[in-house]
């Protein structure tokens, strides 16, 4: 008989429960199993928070091939603290007749009892990862109202800097706050005097790069990074106007204006997934503002109206590749650029552009353009006869489908609309009572009109979508080609399966060759 033992820590360690512990206790326990071989698979320094871990992901590559009958592990928590990832994986384990054993617990998947009793052990495991995690949050949120930095990349402009205080008990504290860097101060008010000037975020984009202008880091300018400075308060300095307008954009605002700048916390759930802006907290900070108030507020009331207009001609959004394609040469994401407009269907011509190359006008690297539709089409044509294990990837692709549609939206859209609307009606009266505000407020009813009008769209695709998933379910083959599913997925359903498929594709203009990575479908 054959096992695998899995061993995991969050911290690379040779204390506690450590790697080689681990797997000594659990090779122990198989061997009074009259186990006589063992496969090990180890994680050091990953959380148990979710299952993304090479070794283990590995091991569950293994176990689909039959490679071994029984997973042995510590304790239960080393497989994963997520409820979900764990009963998944419980459930595709009896699908292998894999058993599973966890030797601290005494858990042991071939009984009914020891299933029941580690999917209660399980619970509990979730329940103490989310409950020290909402202490870690309520403590940050606590510690955000002082208005201190709390660490992170700081913004372009200042750094932190450690600074110690004595409590009233006697004990010294560690506080960081921010100090400014008078040449990147520099940088960031010509970016504000650039963006009231040209009124344009590539415009200030191709200036400052073409100019040499060093960002923080020597990252590549981008527009989105002009806009992320353009929007942060944290350069402002702090006044009731710019507090308002805050408001007015749902922040929950702490602290009195005092010419300091603002410090934005509780932003993002994590690296992907921002919060609502209803849980944002913008907190006068320690720091001096350095961007005065109108000037500020000025370019916010710019960048609130240019949102608005209308597009370039040319619909990138039907893009299948951005974040996938990347340049051979420099290593760098190639994005969407808008080339001439066709004679015969007056339609705009659109290229895939290295990155590096379109930001410093080709100074930085020289890799060719390629046609957008034309690669589009050659990726699609390339992977459509693939044959596919059709029980994973379907499983996979649906879960995308339905993250991709209820993301952004409630499960009650009539709700939100509702909601929206009443939204609406309270920035009218608002308006009415304080006619001054109304280059605040105005914007602000336009965008929620806006999102009242996605949600509308949202209904009428739901019926589409609920079909095509449907129609992917009632797939029974053990593998598929994608050739029989196409025509039935939305260009945002093709950029998700595709997402799903490829690691990455690489470009190279001067060998005219396409290199895609696959991920482990096929």
């Amino acid at each position: 008989m054959k096992a695998a033992i899995y061993s995991r820590k969050s911290k690379i360690t040779n204390v506690g429960d450590s790697i080689e512990n681990q797997i000594q206790l659990c090779r122990d326990y198989g061997i009074n199993l009259n186990i006589d071989e063992f496969i090990i698979y180890e994680d050091e320094g990953f959380s148990g928070k979710n299952t993304k871990r090479p070794h283990f992901q590995k091991m569950l590559e293994d176990a689909r091939n039959n490679k071994f009958n029984i997973i042995i592990c510590y304790r239960l928590d080393r497989i994963s603290r997520n409820l979900s990832d764990f009963t998944n994986l419980i459930d595709e384990l009896d699908d292998l007749n894999i058993q599973f054993i966890s030797i601290r617990e005494q858990f042991d998947t071939s009984s009914p009892m020891g299933k029941a009793m580690m999917y209660i052990a399980s619970i509990f495991a979730q329940l103490e990862r989310e409950t020290i995690a909402q202490r870690v949050q309520d403590n940050m949120i606590e510690l955000a109202k002082t208005g201190r930095w709390l660490g992170g990349q700081t913004p372009l402009g200042y750094k932190s800097q450690c600074n110690l205080y004595e409590e009233e008990t006697g004990k010294e504290k560690k506080i960081y706050e921010l100090y400014p860097i008078d040449e990147e101060i520099k940088v960031v008010k010509l970016i504000y005097d650039l963006y009231e000037k040209k009124r344009s975020l590539n415009k200030v984009k191709n200036f400052i790069n073409e100019n040499n202008i060093p960002s923080k880091s020597n990252i590549s300018w981008t527009s989105k990074r002009i806009q992320l400075i353009l929007r942060s308060p944290v350069y402002v300095k702090s006044s009731l106007e710019v507090l308002e307008y805050l408001k007015l954009n749902g922040i929950n605002v702490l602290g009195t204006p005092n010419g300091n700048g603002i410090l934005i916390y509780n932003k993002t759930k994590n690296i992907k997934v921002k919060r609502d802006k209803s849980q944002w907290i913008a907190a006068i900070s320690n720091h001096e503002g350095v961007i005065d108030p109108t000037d500020w507020l000025q370019v916010q009331h710019i960048l609130d109206n240019n949102s608005k207009s209308s597009p370039s001609i040319g619909k990138s959004n039907t893009a299948l590749l951005v974040g996938l394609l990347k340049c051979h040469k420099c290593k760098g994401n190639m994005h969407i650029k808008h080339g001439h407009i066709k004679a015969n269907s007056k339609e705009r011509i659109l290229y895939y552009v290295c990155e590096n190359k379109s930001n410093s006008k080709g100074k930085l690297c020289d890799n060719g353009n390629i046609n957008m539709e034309e690669i589009d089409e050659v990726i699609l044509s390339s992977i459509a006869n693939v044959p596919l294990n059709s029980d994973r990837f379907i499983k996979s692709l649906l879960k995308n489908i339905k993250y991709k549609d209820y993301l952004s939206y409630s499960n009650n859209t009539n709700s939100e609309i509702l909601y929206n609307e009443k939204k609406i009606e309270n920035l009218v009266a608002q308006l009415s009572l304080t006619p001054e505000l109304s280059k605040y407020i105005t914007p602000k009813i336009l965008d929620i009109e806006t999102y009242i009008e996605k949600l509308k769209n949202h209904q009428k695709s739901k019926t589409l979508l609920n079909e095509n998933i449907s129609y992917i379910k009632n797939m029974s083959k053990e593998y598929f080609t994608l050739d029989s599913i196409m025509t039935k997925l939305t260009i945002d359903d093709k950029k998700y399966l595709l997402r799903e498929l490829i690691e990455s594709i690489y470009f190279n203009e001067k060998d005219g060759i396409l290199t895609i990575n696959y991920k482990s479908f096929i």
